[in-house]
Parts: C-alpha cells; structure tokens; sequence
C-alpha cells in the first residue's frame, strides 16, 4: 500500500474534527498537550503548505486563573535574567 501524504493529511484532519466529540475531560487533556496543534504542525509538513495561524499556544491560557498566569511570567523572568547573567 503506497502512503500518499495528501491522504494522511485528510486522515489527521478528519481525527481533529472528531476530537470535538469527547468527552469534556478527554477534550481538555488534548488542548492541555497541545495535540490539535501537533497534529496541526504535521499535517502542513506533510502537505507543503503554512498554518494560517501561529502554531503556539495562545497565551494566557483561555480559563487560566491570573495568578497562573502571574507565575508562569514570574518563572519567564527568572530564566531569561539567569541567561543574562551567563
């Protein structure tokens, strides 16, 4: 069996659109490891062409709580002066 890129690209695709029908939890574990945008990322490798968004997780997080938030910038901070530093 000859594996056409195009037709993986259509398969992963269609398995994104399923992902809207899991449950809540299982939905949620997805977006938490950003696999709609992993398997983004290899469906435009395999068919040549450029996301029309940035693959990165938007930030903060929809539905994070700002104090999250505040520390995930507060570690962001820490590392890049630890890097200045060096």
């Amino acid at each position: 069996m000859k594996r056409e890129p195009e037709k993986v690209a259509d398969l992963i695709g269609y398995l994104g659109d399923l992902s809207q029908f899991l449950p809540e939890g299982q939905r949620r574990q997805l977006e938490e490891e950003n696999i709609p945008l992993k398997m983004e990322r290899i469906r435009h490798t395999l068919t040549g062409t450029s996301p029309q968004r940035p693959a990165v997780t938007p930030w903060p997080v929809k539905g994070e709580a700002a104090t999250t938030t505040k520390d995930k910038l507060k570690a962001i901070l820490v590392r890049l002066k630890e890097k200045l530093a060096e």
